[in-house]
């Protein structure tokens, strides 16, 4: 071999030493970085890196660990557990819609003097009954604005009725002679409109926090509006109208079980007797379910039992108009709206 070429290989030879003395050699400490320099070239490449984390500059947020199955069957109702009824959630004014409808038997006295005259009339004559008037039809309906646990509502009653018969004795009535077996035609009306404030004071609470015993004392005034009718044909017709004024005070008392869809309450409206005032009382005995709620809106249905008694009486010298009315026993039924 030539002197030149053994001399390039011995320099050669020398500069891979001092090179590879120059490299420091993987930290036998760090296990991960000796792994990497003892990979091969291939596996290096294809291997997934670990990312350093940056540091957040944000707030920490403690760890929410998952809810375990045990707190979740927790949550759920167990069996034959009462779910407590959720009630409907309103704004700070509440209205309600309520619609009746009654019927039932009415007896009493429509006694029609012309000018208070004692010949223009026969006394506590006619009857219900002698004019075809037996049982009567009655709509009610009440729209309320509520807040906190006071309403203010307006009423409306309509209540018309009307029936023939044939007189069994001789009738004198609104100044007309009716003579006996005179075939005749009765209507009468006898509505009335309320206006009034209650106010509702609770007794008791449910579990759920639904109150389920209330006491809620009302006062309202109200319109009468009566008009009577009698005819026969060419012998003659009688009638007359009269509106007048009114008041009520009353209460309603109410239990609902448990604070549930179910209640029943008891309602009573008087007012003691005034020869200026016309005199209406109201009595029921309701039953409510709430079968229906959406939102803010509920549904109940109502059914009971009602009385009703409708009294004037002017007091006048001579033969004053004297008008009784009393109805009932009567079935109610119905429905109301609340929102």
């Amino acid at each position: 071999m030539p002197g030149w070429c053994l001399a390039g290989i011995v320099a050669l030879a020398l500069c891979t030493g001092v090179a590879r003395a120059a490299i420091p050699g993987p930290d036998p400490n760090d296990a991960v970085l000796a792994a990497t320099f003892d990979a091969p070239q291939q596996a290096r490449d294809t291997a997934p890196t670990t990312a350093t984390a940056e540091p957040s500059t944000g707030p920490l947020l403690p760890a929410i660990a998952p809810a375990s199955q045990e707190d979740r069957m927790q949550e759920l109702p167990r069996e034959g557990e009462i779910v407590p009824l959720e009630e409907t959630r309103r704004g700070p004014l509440t209205f309600s819609l309520t619609l009746l409808y009654m019927y039932g038997g009415v007896i009493g006295q429509l006694q029609t003097p012309v000018a208070h005259a004692t010949a223009s009339t026969s006394a506590n004559r006619p009857t219900f009954d002698e004019i075809g008037i037996s049982d009567a039809n009655i709509g009610d309906g009440e729209f309320g604005v509520g807040w906190d646990n006071q309403q203010i509502f307006f009423g409306a009653q309509y209540n018309h009725m009307s029936g023939s018969s044939t007189l069994g004795r001789s009738l004198v009535s609104g100044g007309v002679t009716f003579p006996a077996h005179t075939h005749v035609n009765s209507d009468v009306r006898m509505d009335w409109y309320r206006l009034g404030y209650r106010y509702t004071f609770v007794l008791d609470t449910a579990p759920n926090n639904v109150p389920d015993l209330t006491l809620t004392p009302m006062i309202d005034a109200f319109y009468w509006d009566y008009g009577y009718s009698l005819d026969a044909g060419r012998i003659g017709h009688a009638g007359n109208s009269l509106q007048r004024w009114g008041f009520q005070l009353g209460g309603t008392f109410a239990w609902r079980p448990y604070g549930g869809r179910f209640s029943i309450e008891a309602n009573l409206a008087a007012f003691p007797q005034n020869q200026r005032l016309a005199t209406i009382s109201t009595e029921s005995v309701i039953m409510r379910y709430r079968f229906y709620q959406w939102r803010r809106y509920d549904f109940n249905v109502l059914l009971g039992v009602a009385w009703e008694q409708q009294y004037y009486n002017d007091h006048k010298v001579g033969a004053p108009n004297k008008i009784s009315a009393d109805f009932g026993t009567m079935l109610l039924t119905g429905i109301q709206m609340n929102f």
